[in-house]
C-alpha cells in the first residue's frame, strides 16, 4: 500500500469526507493531490497537522463549491494557490485602507471584496505604490489629503480609476512641494530594491534573534509589523498556534509582505 505511506493522504480523505458527508476511500486521487501540495504549496512539508487541515478545509471546500471531483482535485491545486495569493493581496490592501480610515476618520467601512471595481482599485493602488516606492497606505493617504474638501472617506471603489488616482497624487505632491515638505527618495530601481531587501532581511533577522518585545513601540514599518506579530502571539493558546505565527512572520514572508505593500521605507525605527 505505497499510496498510504504519507499521512497527508488520510487528511485529504478525512476532510473531503467531512465536506461531502460520507466515507471516501479514493486513496489514489488523494495521493495525487498530496504530491501536488508538496510541490506547489510553499512550506507544506514543514506545516503541523492543524495548519494542513485548515488549508485543506479551504481548498477542498473550494473544490466542492466549484463542482470539482476529488479525482480532478490535483489539477486545481495551482489554480487555488494562485487565487489564494491574489485574495491575500486584496485583503492586505483593504486592510491598509481601513487602517487609514480608522486613524483619520475613526470609522469602520465594509468593503465588498467580490466587487470588480474593488479588485480593480486594489490593482491600481498596488501598481502606483510600487512605481513610486511608497506603501499602499501612503497612496491611500494621499488620495484623502489632496484637497481640503475631502472631509469623509473615499469609497474604496472610487480609487479604481488610475487616471484620477494619479491626478490626486500629483495635486498632493504639488501641495507638499509648495509647503516645503521633504519626501524620502523613491525606491524604484532594481538595484535599490535588492539592496533594501538585503537590509530588511538583516533587520528582521535581528528582530527575531533579539525578540520582538523591544520593537513593538518603535516607529515606522518595522515597529508596526512587530506590533502585529506581538498581538498575534498574545492571542495564541497552544504551542502549535505559536509556531504557526512564527512561520507566518519568517524572514521570507516579511520580505514578501514588504513587496506587496509597495516597498515602504522601514529604516525609521527609533
Amino acid at each position: 500500500m505505497r499510496l498510504l505511506s504519507n499521512k497527508d493522504v488520510y487528511l485529504v480523505l478525512a476532510v473531503w469526507a467531512d465536506i461531502q458527508g460520507g466515507v471516501v476511500k479514493d486513496w489514489r486521487s488523494a495521493s495525487k493531490i498530496v504530491k501536488c501540495l508538496q510541490s506547489d504549496v510553499g512550506g507544506w512539508n514543514e506545516w503541523d497537522r492543524s495548519s494542513k487541515i485548515k488549508w485543506l478545509e479551504r481548498f477542498l471546500n473550494w473544490l466542492w463549491n466549484n463542482g470539482t471531483t476529488l479525482q480532478n482535485g490535483w489539477k486545481k491545486v495551482v489554480n487555488f494557490v494562485y487565487d489564494d495569493r491574489i485574495s491575500n493581496g486584496v485583503d492586505e490592501v483593504i486592510g491598509e485602507y481601513n487602517r487609514y480610515i480608522r486613524e483619520r476618520f475613526g470609522k469602520e467601512i465594509e468593503v465588498n471584496k467580490t466587487n470588480s471595481e474593488v479588485i480593480k482599485a486594489v490593482r491600481v493602488l498596488q501598481k502606483i505604490a510600487k512605481e513610486r516606492g511608497i506603501s499602499v497606505y501612503e497612496v491611500v493617504k494621499m488620495q484623502h489629503e489632496c484637497w481640503e474638501k475631502i472631509d469623509r472617506p473615499l469609497v474604496f471603489e472610487r480609487m479604481s480609476n488610475e487616471r484620477i488616482v494619479r491626478r490626486r497624487i500629483e495635486v498632493k505632491s504639488d501641495i507638499d512641494s509648495k509647503a516645503g515638505v521633504v519626501k524620502r527618495s523613491n525606491i524604484s530601481s532594481s538595484s535599490s530594491n535588492n539592496q533594501m531587501e538585503s537590509e530588511l532581511r538583516n533587520w528582521w533577522n535581528t528582530v527575531l534573534k533579539v525578540g520582538i518585545a523591544p520593537y513593538i513601540d518603535k516607529k515606522g514599518w518595522i515597529g508596526r509589523v512587530a506590533k502585529e506579530m506581538w498581538n498575534e502571539l498574545m492571542n495564541t493558546e497552544t504551542k502549535e498556534e505559536k509556531m504557526k505565527v512564527l512561520r507566518e512572520y519568517s524572514v521570507d514572508n516579511i520580505v514578501e509582505k514588504w513587496k506587496k505593500e509597495g516597498y515602504p521605507d522601514f529604516r525609521e525605527v527609533d
